[in-house]
């Protein structure tokens, strides 16, 4: 996943594989990853929430 500044301390990380957008702010519900869990506190065994590519 490739990080991106999106306002102030928040940012957004892209997928390289698919372009799936993980926001941090709205999280990945459908994987069971709440709003607001920043992308470095998830394990770095977890997967881009769509397309699985580490």
């Amino acid at each position: 996943m490739k990080k991106y500044e999106c306002s102030g301390s928040d940012y957004v990380y892209e997928c390289q594989d698919c372009g799936y957008i993980y926001d941090e702010n709205l999280g990945a519900e459908h994987k069971d990853h709440p709003a607001r869990v920043k992308w470095h506190e998830l394990p770095d065994s977890v997967p881009c929430p769509d397309c699985l590519f580490r």
